[in-house]
């Protein structure tokens, strides 16, 4: 599975972003809110994004997607097709996971947003 249609990859380090505003630190991880994101993924309008950090190197990403769950059946299709393989479904999410690298993807009801998460196994918080 190939993640590289994201914007963000693991392979950037703090130093690669400008606009970013610290928001706290969790555990090991440090938050930055990306002051100035990309405006769209896959044709789907960005909300906002969260950037975790651990030892300035990116391990995770949050993307906030402007977008109902009406949205969300057409988008798990595109990701679908891009990454090549059927996700898996547990506790409402749906996930792409690899030995090293996880996408989840959901439907957040209290927001009533989608939401995009990405992150290496090891810093994984959706388990």
């Amino acid at each position: 599975m190939i993640f590289k249609f994201l914007p963000y990859q693991f392979s950037q380090v703090l130093n690669d972003f400008n606009n970013l505003q610290f928001k706290h630190s969790e555990d090991k991880a440090d938050m930055y809110k990306h002051l100035i994101p990309p405006s769209s993924l896959l044709g789907y309008q960005i909300k906002d994004v969260f950037l975790y950090f651990v030892c300035n190197n990116l391990v995770a990403s949050l993307i906030t997607l402007n977008h109902n769950n009406i949205y969300f059946k057409p988008l798990l299709d595109k990701l679908t097709e891009l990454i090549g393989q059927n996700p898996t479904c547990q506790n409402n999410y749906h996930k792409w996971a690899t030995n090293t690298e996880i996408l989840y993807c959901y439907y957040d009801k209290d927001s009533d947003v989608i939401r995009l998460y990405y992150t290496i196994v090891e810093y994984d918080v959706m388990v």
